[in-house]
């Protein structure tokens, strides 16, 4: 019974983590639509709305996968688009889906006004493709190495890059 509610109590606190890391994107919205021409006001809030469309489909499909499925040393094989991944882990999963996805917005901001829609969607997939690839490679490391301060300190750094 104690395990039980100390789960609820943990997915309780990852969930508004996420919830909170999720709303940053609004923030984001906001800082660049005060910093463009009111006529771009809407198409950059559509592009922070791409942002998580398109970093959530990637997530979906392969990045938990990749970062957090079974397999080879170097990538997951499994829980790709979510197949066979414990319901225990579907908290975890949306907290690094927006991480995924603010990590294309946090850049947005720089391209305002600056690129079309395509454009705008090729980055999107590169800036989330790259999250995840870091995510990947950071997690092969923790788990590869004692998990150490550096190692923690060091993985703080690639995720801010």
């Amino acid at each position: 019974m104690e395990s039980d509610t100390n789960a609820a109590f943990n997915n309780f606190w990852v969930v508004m983590a996420a919830i909170l890391v999720f709303l940053m994107q609004l923030g984001f919205g906001m800082l660049e639509v005060g910093s463009v021409r009111e006529k771009n006001a809407v198409n950059i809030l559509f592009k922070n709305t791409v942002d998580i469309c398109v970093a959530g489909m990637l997530w979906y499909f392969l990045g938990y996968g990749f970062a957090f499925g079974g397999g080879s040393s170097f990538i997951g094989s499994e829980f790709f688009a979510l197949h066979d991944v414990p319901l225990s882990d579907y908290v975890f999963w949306f907290f690094q889906l927006t991480f995924a996805a603010t990590a294309a917005t946090i850049v947005s901001g720089a391209m305002a006004e600056r690129t079309n829609l395509h454009a705008y969607i090729i980055y999107t997939l590169i800036i989330s493709g790259w999250y995840v690839l870091r995510l990947t490679l950071i997690s092969l490391s923790l788990s590869a190495s004692r998990i150490s301060l550096w190692n923690m300190f060091v993985s703080s750094l690639m995720i801010d890059l």
